[in-house]
């Protein structure tokens, strides 16, 4: 831990404070600028940067003590600063770049697409997997039993808050099949990963046969409504759903607690880490924790390729 005065003693405080009998695996160390100080600094200069109208990133590193702001044009930075009365202090860093942040419209797995002609619909339906017809339009997948017209994605970056996808093409919902998939413009780019919705995502590299996906295997489950990573257990394949047909697969939670599919949720990821398992379609109504998924390979038996992440 980092104290800006006196280390060692601020952490035998802290420890009291909180009740820590045993501090021997914590070390202490000066920090050469406080949190506070940090925090002033940057909401002085995100002033002056807002009035003075440029692109810029301001990013407070704790863990350096340092304050970074980072712009296309040291010279602009300069007039912002003196327009703006600022003194910058000595941890500020500046970085000039040709471009600040990625402003490509990525579009992954595990976000939100609502129909565009109801946004107003709070639950919607989830993006899961990046694929390609044999004519190489690219696009991702949902549930078949979602709205197919055309909808539009929760963005995952700055520059794009969202993107308009086309209406559900090769929508399947019988015979083992519950999917769709929305094609996106030339502007558009379909990262072939799943957002995990911790600030990270996981790049898919390969998909699951049907037959390969036996009892007992343990996955992964994300979905735009739950808005969180989920593990859960396949119980067993071959289940019959009325109107959809055989074979989906049922799964358990492997924390108790965790419900594995609420509305909303339906057509996102089942995997297990770079291997694409399956789809969402519901969850059971019977053990409400449980969900079903469509195997990954009925994708692919209906003329789609998955894309790979390199």
């Amino acid at each position: 831990m980092r104290f800006r005065n006196d280390p060692p003693g601020s952490l035998r405080r802290y420890a009291n404070l909180f009740g820590l009998a045993d501090t021997s695996d914590v070390v202490s160390e000066a920090a050469p600028v406080s949190v506070s100080e940090l925090q002033t600094a940057a909401t002085q200069l995100r002033a002056a940067l807002d009035a003075s109208n440029i692109e810029y990133v301001l990013e407070p590193d704790e863990r350096q003590g340092r304050l970074v702001v980072a712009v296309t044009s040291s010279a602009l930075l300069d007039a912002a600063v003196a327009s703006g009365q600022v003194v910058l202090p000595a941890f500020v860093t500046r970085q000039v770049r040709q471009r600040l942040f990625e402003s490509t419209a990525y579009v992954v797995g595990g976000v939100r697409v609502r129909a565009v002609s109801s946004q107003g619909n709070p639950s919607g339906c989830t993006l899961s997997f990046a694929v390609r017809d044999a004519s190489n339009v690219r696009g991702l997948t949902s549930a078949g039993h979602c709205d197919d017209a055309t909808v539009r994605a929760d963005g995952i970056n700055p520059a794009t808050p969202n993107i308009v996808l086309s209406a559900g093409l090769g929508q399947r919902t019988t015979n083992g099949y519950d999917f769709q998939w929305h094609s996106f413009s030339s502007t558009h780019v379909a990262s072939p990963s799943i957002d995990l919705k911790n600030g990270t995502f996981q790049p898919i590299r390969r998909y699951a046969t049907t037959a390969s996906i036996q009892a007992g295997l343990v996955v992964n489950v994300v979905g735009a409504s739950t808005g969180r990573l989920m593990q859960a257990t396949v119980a067993y394949g071959g289940v019959t759903l009325s109107g959809y047909g055989c074979c989906f697969f049922r799964i358990t939670p492997v924390h108790c607690d965790d419900i594995l599919a609420i509305q909303g949720d339906s057509g996102g990821a089942v995997f297990t880490s770079d291997m694409a398992i399956g789809i969402v379609v519901a969850r059971a109504t019977d053990i409400q924790n449980d969900a079903y998924f469509m195997p990954i390979q009925q994708v692919t038996n209906a003329g789609l390729t998955i894309i790979a992440a390199q």
